[in-house]
């Protein structure tokens, strides 16, 4: 048994304690939580605030291997042609996708919805000391003779994972249809990247800009038909109303788009990429759009290929000069974990949980607030 002091416990059910203390058993489990009195011995004190162990709601773990590969601020279909292009030259490998593993071990992660291509990752995942949600991600490129073949093969490569679910990669690779199909192979989870290039909303609108010259450009376009709709509005009622759906990145999602989704369904988790959107567009997504609509917000970190680090604290920094912590705090803590279905376990400091413990340094008491000097250290 461990008990577990500093000068803030941050719970996030609930109010901060101010000289908290935490009990817990060998396994890690919250047995206790409670005030530190002067008469408490052997207690382990530290000098900063105690939060739970981080949700990536996002990561690209195969890329890992593409770190410092592509400028910033390329703009996003520049972005993708440099990213197809070092796929088609070169391979992911086990030692960069293990390094990237550890650095979110070390940056107290405990829980990452991850995007998957192959199996390359599978092993990592299952002898690591995070817990894994596998989203295994295919596209139909508008193609209907490819759609089953791709299926099939995410199938086939599901047998090697854990915690898994099938999911489209975006409205600007996949169809409605296609999206549909994917969804309903998925139980209880599904992702999908929503509205990260105004292109996309283009597409679906008009017919017209990049990602439809692209389309154009490989012979599929006379089978596209603009909706004249958003991207959003085009293919979100394809989707189960009683599945968490994981809408990725929102860059370009309006008003109307986010009360369209929160119409349709109640399980809608807003996963945002802050520092990744920064990277490749050098711009937000309009958060106070999702706040005034009382969105469930997560955050995630992108790949290595789209961040300098795959830090939820850094996500949490970036987004502190707008917001207050302890808002930030639950996205970046349990509604990820609600998101991801595991928030009996993660997410939150409760008695009779295993959520891991972060302690922040470095910690602004008088704003409540990290610092860009911050860091964690990982107690439990």
């Amino acid at each position: 048994m461990r008990q577990i002091s500093a000068n803030y416990i941050i719970p996030v059910n609930q109010a901060p304690i101010k000289n908290g203390l935490i009990t817990i058993d060998d396994n890690g489990q919250i047995i206790n939580i409670n005030q530190l009195t002067e008469e408490q011995r052997n207690t382990e004190f530290y000098n900063g605030v105690i939060v739970p162990g981080f949700v990536n709601a996002h990561c690209h773990l195969e890329l890992s291997y593409l770190k410092g590969k592509i400028p910033k601020h390329t703009g996003h279909e520049k972005f993708i042609k440099k990213v197809v292009n070092l796929i088609q030259s070169t391979l992911p490998n086990e030692d960069d996708i293990l390094s990237a593993d550890n650095q979110m071990i070390n940056e107290g992660i405990v829980a990452v919805g991850d995007i998957s291509n192959t199996t390359i990752s599978a092993e990592i995942k299952r002898n690591s000391q995070i817990y894994y949600h596998t989203f295994i991600e295919i596209a139909d490129f508008f193609d209907p003779q490819i759609a089953t073949e791709k299926i099939q093969y995410a199938k086939n490569i599901s047998e090697i994972f854990e915690n898994f679910s099938i999911v489209a990669h975006s409205p600007y690779t996949c169809s409605p249809k296609f999206v549909k199909k994917t969804a309903n192979l998925s139980e209880k989870i599904y992702s999908i990247h929503n509205q990260e290039t105004s292109t996309e909303n283009n597409l679906y609108l008009s017919g017209q800009g990049s990602i439809a010259d692209l389309i154009r450009q490989s012979g599929k376009f006379n089978k596209f038909e603009p909706t004249k709709l958003t991207s959003l509005q085009s293919y979100f009622s394809k989707l189960p109303k009683d599945k968490n759906l994981l809408l990725v990145h929102n860059l370009f999602t309006n008003i109307d788009d986010i009360k369209f989704a929160e119409n349709y369904t109640k399980n809608a988790f807003w996963v945002m990429c802050p520092n990744s959107n920064l990277y490749i567009q050098n711009q937000k997504p309009q958060l106070e759009n999702f706040r005034k609509n009382n969105c469930k917000i997560c955050l995630g970190t992108d790949s290595l290929a789209t961040n300098d680090k795959l830090s939820i604290l850094a996500e949490i920094q970036t987004l502190c000069s707008d917001f207050e912590f302890l808002e930030v705090l639950q996205w970046a803590t349990l509604n990820g974990a609600k998101a991801l279905k595991i928030d009996n376990i993660f997410g939150s400091i409760e008695i009779g949980k295993k959520p891991g413990l972060n302690l922040i340094t470095n910690f602004d008491f008088q704003n409540f607030r990290p610092t860009q000097k911050s860091r964690i250290k990982k107690l439990l």
